[in-house]
């Protein structure tokens, strides 16, 4: 019965320490992701400097110029990108509204209470 409970002692132990090093590893990760967003040189604009500069044989002056024109046009597409996931529902938005509308004209006053009441709680 002691040796039972003791195989049950570590068998929670075991599952204790793997969640702790597991949350203790993900920590870590999102730590290191999130210094990386944080970094002043974006890595991606790095690798496109290095690939324009071998296929265009850039010199330092230019690779600086590319540089500084990226980071120029990052906070534009960045706002860019952001105004686009924003306004991406609108033209769907829009189109069933119409949609709706269209429906609402051919039904009769208690078909149209109850598909107001229907649809009117989704929007």
């Amino acid at each position: 019965m002691v040796m039972r409970f003791k195989g049950y002692l570590v068998l929670a132990g075991v599952f204790v320490f793997g969640a702790v090093a597991g949350g203790g590893g993900m920590f870590a990760y999102a730590q290191h992701e999130y210094a990386a967003l944080l970094q002043k040189d974006d890595p991606v604009e790095n690798r496109r400097v290095s690939a324009l500069s071998l296929r265009l044989g850039l010199e330092a002056p230019q690779q600086d110029q590319v540089r500084a024109i990226m980071a120029n046009a990052r906070e534009d597409m960045r706002s860019l990108s952001r105004e686009a996931v924003r306004n991406c529902g609108d033209p769907v938005r829009t189109r069933r509204e119409r949609m709706h509308e269209e429906i609402r004209a051919i039904l009769s006053p208690e078909q149209r209470a109850k598909f107001d009441s229907i649809f009117g709680e989704r929007r």
